[in-house]
Protein backbone atom coordinates (compact mmCIF):
# COMPACT_ATOMS: atom_id res chain seq x y z
CA UNK A 1 0.00 0.00 0.00
CA UNK A 2 3.01 2.26 0.33
CA UNK A 3 2.45 5.05 -2.23
CA UNK A 4 -0.39 3.18 -3.98
CA UNK A 5 -4.17 2.98 -3.86
CA UNK A 6 -5.67 -0.28 -5.19
CA UNK A 7 -2.52 -0.93 -7.16
CA UNK A 8 -2.45 2.57 -8.65
CA UNK A 9 0.51 4.81 -7.82
CA UNK A 10 -0.54 7.64 -5.48
CA UNK A 11 -0.57 11.14 -6.92
CA UNK A 12 -0.39 12.70 -3.45
CA UNK A 13 2.93 14.44 -2.78
CA UNK A 14 5.10 13.32 0.10
CA UNK A 15 5.07 15.32 3.33
CA UNK A 16 8.23 17.22 2.44
CA UNK A 17 7.06 17.92 -1.10
CA UNK A 18 3.66 19.04 0.18
CA UNK A 19 5.34 21.48 2.54
CA UNK A 20 7.39 22.89 -0.31
CA UNK A 21 4.32 23.26 -2.51
CA UNK A 22 2.42 24.98 0.29
CA UNK A 23 5.33 27.34 0.91
CA UNK A 24 5.50 28.26 -2.77
CA UNK A 25 1.75 28.82 -2.97
CA UNK A 26 1.85 30.97 0.17
CA UNK A 27 4.73 33.04 -1.16
CA UNK A 28 2.96 33.53 -4.48
CA UNK A 29 -0.30 34.49 -2.76
CA UNK A 30 1.45 36.96 -0.47
CA UNK A 31 3.21 38.53 -3.44
CA UNK A 32 -0.06 38.91 -5.38
CA UNK A 33 -1.90 40.37 -2.38
CA UNK A 34 0.97 42.79 -1.76
CA UNK A 35 0.80 44.01 -5.37
CA UNK A 36 -2.97 44.47 -5.13
CA UNK A 37 -2.65 46.40 -1.89
CA UNK A 38 -0.06 48.64 -3.50
CA UNK A 39 -2.61 49.49 -6.17
CA UNK A 40 -5.30 50.10 -3.53
CA UNK A 41 -2.97 52.45 -1.63
CA UNK A 42 -2.38 54.45 -4.80
CA UNK A 43 -6.11 54.79 -5.41
CA UNK A 44 -6.70 55.77 -1.77
CA UNK A 45 -4.17 58.59 -2.13
CA UNK A 46 -6.09 59.90 -5.14
CA UNK A 47 -9.40 59.54 -3.32
CA UNK A 48 -8.03 61.33 -0.27
CA UNK A 49 -7.07 64.31 -2.41
CA UNK A 50 -10.50 64.37 -4.04
CA UNK A 51 -12.32 64.32 -0.68
CA UNK A 52 -9.98 66.69 1.15
CA UNK A 53 -12.69 69.34 1.61
CA UNK A 54 -14.81 67.06 3.79
CA UNK A 55 -13.19 66.23 7.19
CA UNK A 56 -15.34 63.14 7.76
CA UNK A 57 -14.52 61.68 4.36
CA UNK A 58 -10.84 62.54 4.80
CA UNK A 59 -10.79 60.80 8.18
CA UNK A 60 -12.42 57.67 6.74
CA UNK A 61 -10.00 57.47 3.82
CA UNK A 62 -7.02 58.07 6.12
CA UNK A 63 -8.13 55.23 8.38
CA UNK A 64 -8.45 52.93 5.37
CA UNK A 65 -5.00 54.05 4.21
CA UNK A 66 -3.50 53.32 7.63
CA UNK A 67 -4.99 49.83 7.90
CA UNK A 68 -4.07 48.98 4.30
CA UNK A 69 -0.53 50.17 4.93
CA UNK A 70 -0.29 47.91 7.99
CA UNK A 71 -1.42 44.91 5.95
CA UNK A 72 0.97 45.77 3.14
CA UNK A 73 3.89 46.12 5.57
CA UNK A 74 3.08 42.77 7.19
CA UNK A 75 2.93 41.05 3.81
CA UNK A 76 6.27 42.54 2.75
CA UNK A 77 7.83 41.31 5.98
CA UNK A 78 6.34 37.83 5.59
CA UNK A 79 7.56 37.60 2.01
CA UNK A 80 11.05 38.76 2.96
CA UNK A 81 11.22 36.29 5.87
CA UNK A 82 10.10 33.49 3.58
CA UNK A 83 12.76 34.34 1.00
CA UNK A 84 15.40 34.53 3.72
CA UNK A 85 14.33 31.12 5.03
CA UNK A 86 14.51 29.68 1.51
CA UNK A 87 17.97 31.23 0.95
CA UNK A 88 16.46 33.28 -1.89
CA UNK A 89 17.24 36.66 -0.39
CA UNK A 90 20.48 38.12 0.86
CA UNK A 91 21.24 41.54 2.26
CA UNK A 92 22.88 44.03 -0.08
CA UNK A 93 24.62 46.71 1.99
CA UNK A 94 25.33 49.91 0.09
CA UNK A 95 26.29 53.45 1.16
CA UNK A 96 23.10 55.27 2.19
CA UNK A 97 22.76 58.97 2.92
CA UNK A 98 21.00 58.93 6.28
CA UNK A 99 18.99 62.15 6.00
CA UNK A 100 17.55 61.04 2.65
CA UNK A 101 16.75 57.59 4.11
CA UNK A 102 14.87 59.12 7.05
CA UNK A 103 12.94 61.48 4.80
CA UNK A 104 11.92 58.60 2.53
CA UNK A 105 10.62 56.67 5.56
CA UNK A 106 8.74 59.77 6.76
CA UNK A 107 7.22 60.34 3.32
CA UNK A 108 5.83 56.80 3.26
CA UNK A 109 3.95 57.51 6.49
CA UNK A 110 2.81 61.06 5.72
CA UNK A 111 -0.86 60.15 5.04
CA UNK A 112 -1.13 58.50 8.46
CA UNK A 113 0.65 61.40 10.15
CA UNK A 114 -1.64 63.93 8.48
CA UNK A 115 -4.73 62.00 9.54
CA UNK A 116 -3.60 61.76 13.16
CA UNK A 117 -2.28 65.34 13.22
CA UNK A 118 1.17 64.08 14.23
CA UNK A 119 4.39 65.77 13.13
CA UNK A 120 7.32 63.65 11.90
CA UNK A 121 10.76 65.22 12.26
CA UNK A 122 14.00 63.86 10.79
CA UNK A 123 17.44 64.49 12.27
CA UNK A 124 20.74 63.43 10.72
CA UNK A 125 23.91 65.25 9.78
CA UNK A 126 24.05 66.44 6.19
CA UNK A 127 25.82 63.99 3.86
CA UNK A 128 26.41 61.49 6.68
CA UNK A 129 26.33 57.97 5.27
CA UNK A 130 25.76 54.50 6.70
CA UNK A 131 26.28 51.17 4.97
CA UNK A 132 23.30 48.82 5.08
CA UNK A 133 20.53 47.30 2.97
CA UNK A 134 18.12 50.24 2.52
CA UNK A 135 15.23 48.07 1.32
CA UNK A 136 15.15 45.64 4.26
CA UNK A 137 16.02 48.24 6.88
CA UNK A 138 13.48 50.58 5.29
CA UNK A 139 10.69 48.01 5.68
CA UNK A 140 11.64 47.51 9.32
CA UNK A 141 11.82 51.23 10.15
CA UNK A 142 8.61 52.08 8.26
CA UNK A 143 6.70 49.43 10.22
CA UNK A 144 7.95 50.79 13.55
CA UNK A 145 7.16 54.32 12.38
CA UNK A 146 3.57 53.38 11.49
CA UNK A 147 3.09 51.86 14.94
CA UNK A 148 4.61 54.91 16.63
CA UNK A 149 2.20 57.16 14.77
CA UNK A 150 -0.65 55.05 16.07
CA UNK A 151 0.25 55.77 19.70
CA UNK A 152 1.89 59.20 19.47
CA UNK A 153 0.14 62.32 20.72
CA UNK A 154 1.75 65.04 18.63
CA UNK A 155 5.26 64.09 17.49
CA UNK A 156 7.39 61.25 16.18
CA UNK A 157 11.10 61.77 15.65
CA UNK A 158 13.39 59.87 13.28
CA UNK A 159 17.10 60.28 13.92
CA UNK A 160 20.32 58.66 12.74
CA UNK A 161 23.99 58.98 13.55
CA UNK A 162 27.16 56.93 13.84
CA UNK A 163 28.75 55.59 17.03
CA UNK A 164 32.49 54.89 17.39
CA UNK A 165 35.10 56.26 15.06
CA UNK A 166 37.20 53.25 14.10
CA UNK A 167 34.50 50.74 13.15
CA UNK A 168 31.29 52.71 13.54
CA UNK A 169 27.77 51.46 14.08
CA UNK A 170 24.98 53.24 12.24
CA UNK A 171 22.16 53.94 14.70
CA UNK A 172 18.61 54.68 13.53
CA UNK A 173 15.97 55.60 16.10
CA UNK A 174 12.22 56.08 16.11
CA UNK A 175 10.84 58.00 19.12
CA UNK A 176 7.34 59.17 19.99
CA UNK A 177 5.58 61.17 22.70
CA UNK A 178 3.04 58.46 23.52
CA UNK A 179 2.67 56.26 26.60
CA UNK A 180 5.75 54.15 25.80
CA UNK A 181 6.24 50.43 25.32
CA UNK A 182 4.45 48.13 27.79
CA UNK A 183 6.56 46.48 30.49
CA UNK A 184 6.16 43.01 28.96
CA UNK A 185 7.93 44.10 25.78
CA UNK A 186 10.77 45.69 27.73
CA UNK A 187 11.38 42.79 30.14
CA UNK A 188 11.25 40.02 27.53
CA UNK A 189 12.45 41.58 24.27
CA UNK A 190 13.53 38.28 22.70
CA UNK A 191 10.01 36.91 22.54
CA UNK A 192 8.51 39.32 20.03
CA UNK A 193 7.12 36.64 17.73
CA UNK A 194 5.70 34.53 20.56
CA UNK A 195 3.66 37.34 22.05
CA UNK A 196 0.19 37.99 20.66
CA UNK A 197 -1.92 40.75 22.22
CA UNK A 198 -5.67 40.31 21.94
CA UNK A 199 -6.26 43.91 22.99
CA UNK A 200 -4.07 45.49 20.30
CA UNK A 201 -3.90 42.71 17.70
CA UNK A 202 -0.09 42.83 17.82
CA UNK A 203 1.68 39.64 16.77
CA UNK A 204 5.26 40.82 17.22
CA UNK A 205 5.96 40.25 13.52
CA UNK A 206 7.37 43.74 12.94
CA UNK A 207 9.88 43.59 15.77
CA UNK A 208 10.84 40.00 14.89
CA UNK A 209 11.48 41.15 11.33
CA UNK A 210 13.52 44.14 12.49
CA UNK A 211 15.60 41.92 14.78
CA UNK A 212 16.21 39.43 11.95
CA UNK A 213 17.25 42.17 9.54
CA UNK A 214 19.58 43.69 12.12
CA UNK A 215 21.32 40.37 12.83
CA UNK A 216 21.84 39.76 9.11
CA UNK A 217 24.06 42.84 9.02
CA UNK A 218 27.43 41.47 10.10
CA UNK A 219 30.89 42.89 9.78
CA UNK A 220 34.21 41.93 11.36
CA UNK A 221 32.53 39.66 13.91
CA UNK A 222 29.94 42.25 14.89
CA UNK A 223 26.25 42.06 14.10
CA UNK A 224 23.27 44.37 14.27
CA UNK A 225 20.81 44.57 17.15
CA UNK A 226 17.56 46.31 18.07
CA UNK A 227 16.55 47.72 21.44
CA UNK A 228 13.37 49.13 22.96
CA UNK A 229 13.10 51.56 25.86
CA UNK A 230 11.02 54.41 27.22
CA UNK A 231 13.87 56.85 27.83
CA UNK A 232 13.68 58.94 24.67
CA UNK A 233 13.74 62.69 24.56
CA UNK A 234 10.01 62.84 23.72
CA UNK A 235 8.97 60.88 26.79
CA UNK A 236 7.40 57.92 24.99
CA UNK A 237 8.69 54.76 23.34
CA UNK A 238 12.05 54.57 21.62
CA UNK A 239 13.11 51.97 19.05
CA UNK A 240 16.77 51.72 18.04
CA UNK A 241 18.46 49.61 15.39
CA UNK A 242 22.27 49.48 15.39
CA UNK A 243 24.03 48.26 12.25
CA UNK A 244 27.79 47.59 11.94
Amino acid sequence: MNGTTNGTPSTQPSGEAADQIFSLVMASAVHDIKNSLGHVLGQLNRLQDALAANPDNRRLVSTLHYETTRINNSLMQLLALYKLDQKQLTIRPVPVELQDFLEDCAASASPIATHRDVTITCQAEDELEGTFDPDLVGIAVQNVLANSLRYAHKEVRLSAWQENEGEPFTVIQVEDDGAGYPDAMLTDPGNFIRRISRSTGSTGLGLHFASTVAMLHRRHGRYGTITLDNHGTLGGGRFSIRLP
